[in-house]
């Protein structure tokens, strides 16, 4: 069958917005919280005197961020900010409390993470919810936000929350609770069925779903018009099923080859959507969650739509021990394996977003401005922030990192503040 038929409704991606010349990276980190699942997504650009970047030619030049690629003057480079599209903690407490001392537990986790984030060249970031209860989700969506930004705050911002599930195909559920997964929609009204269980969406920016679950289409029509952006993921779809889900409104694969089915010739399942080029995908690049040989077959198929994905929990640079993940203990190995205890099943990771980078780099065997361009531009663009977040251009936020030579976070400013720099000489 020709393309045309396989994909009869799908339009080529907007051209990527132009950026400065010191090209400012930005990154996805993401991070577990101990009693709050959120995904923290940030993004930094170089600035001028007005907080706002100055125009400049696109970024993929590899002289926009270095000189010319292998070479270095030995100063820190200027890169734009690092965005997170996923950053987990646990998804809320095992047992519900009062509604004020749990919204201020949330805000102070919250802000934990949102603080430590400009360290790793986090800018901007999603808090993720995972699987929870509708009681759950009500008392903790409405209050996963930071008050506007004050002359003395120093922490990246949240752009709203990432709600990974519940939704979800109980085979792929991974590390998310079985008792609290839902398998379908409702048929006369899944619009419903959403707003039963999340309660308010106003502070909802990115669902991951499984595509396949009855009801789904019209749940993301439904989110769509609502202007969220859905992720396939946890999922059993096909690679039919997924091409439908693309055609209702799906523009991203939330962390490809993880938690869902196998790549096979007659049906690559979510893993053929590599060959649809607007859609992009997570890569989780921490050496663990994914072989550094599928990484690179993933960055060959569909460099442009790659988009750099930690899964990182509270545990991340912690020592090797037991942690939690919501009501689940987790184990954190000498090799920084995290796996729900007792088990062998992934629960997320510890490596943060520029060590993400760095090794998305050796593994992918790619450019500077590639491996950037994943942790920055690409989570913007998916979100639909590339006016203000992952680029450069006139107008968009001064939000951008200082790396070395070796890809290290010097300092990180956002908002065209300096909110972190490297005590180390």
């Amino acid at each position: 069958r020709n393309r045309s038929e396989l994909f009869p409704k799908l339009q080529p991606p907007d051209p990527p917005p132009r950026l400065a010349p010191a090209s400012i990276t930005n990154a996805t980190y993401n991070n577990h919280n101990n009693n709050n699942n959120t995904t923290i997504t940030t993004t930094t650009n170089a600035t001028n005197n007005n907080n706002t970047t100055t125009p400049n030619p696109h970024s993929e030049s590899p002289s926009s961020c270095l000189g010319s690629e292998g070479q270095s003057s030995g100063a820190p480079h200027p890169v734009r900010g690092l965005v997170v599209c996923s950053s987990r903690g646990s998804s809320s407490d095992c047992v519900p409390s009062p509604l004020p001392p749990l919204a201020l537990r949330m805000q102070s986790r919250l802000r934990h993470v949102a603080d430590r984030l400009p360290r790793h060249g986090v800018t901007s970031f999603l808090p993720t919810v995972i699987t929870s209860s509708a009681e759950e989700y009500r008392q903790t969506l409405p209050y996963l936000r930071l008050p506007p930004r004050g002359a003395a705050d120093l922490h990246a911002n949240a752009l709203g929350v990432h709600v990974e599930g519940p939704f979800i195909n109980e085979t792929a559920k991974g590390a998310h609770p079985p008792e609290k997964i839902r398998s379908s929609f409702r048929a006369d009204a899944p619009e419903q069925t959403l707003l039963d269980c999340y309660g308010d969406l106003d502070n909802v920016r990115l669902v991951t779903l499984a595509p396949e679950l009855a009801g789904a289409a019209e749940a993301i029509e439904y989110l769509r018009s609502r202007g969220i952006v859905i992720s396939a993921g946890h999922s059993m779809a096909t690679f039919t099923q997924g091409v439908s889900a693309i055609q209702r409104g799906v523009s991203m694969v939330t962390h490809l080859f993880n938690a869902m089915k196998l790549f096979h010739h007659r049906d690559p399942g979510l893993v053929g959507l590599l060959s649809v080029p607007h859609v992009h995908f997570g890569i989780i690049s921490d050496g663990i969650h994914c072989h550094p040989a599928s990484i690179r077959i993933a960055h060959a198929a569909n460099p442009r739509a790659l988009v750099l994905v930690t899964d990182s929990m509270e545990a991340m640079g912690l020592a090797p021990g037991r942690y939690r993940l919501g009501c689940r203990e987790v184990d954190i190995s000498e090799t920084g394996e995290a796996t729900i205890a007792g088990t062998t099943t992934l629960a997320g990771a510890v490596v943060p977003m520029d060590e993400c980078i760095r090794r998305f780099r050796k593994f992918a065997q790619c450019s500077l401005i590639e491996c950037l361009e994943a942790a920055s531009l690409h989570p913007a663009r998916v979100l639909g922030l590339e006016g203000t977040k992952g680029s450069l251009d006139f107008g968009s936020d001064a939000d951008f990192v200082l790396l070395d030579d070796d890809l290290r976070v010097r300092a990180t400013w956002i908002d065209g503040r300096e909110v972190w720099r490297d005590p180390s000489p």
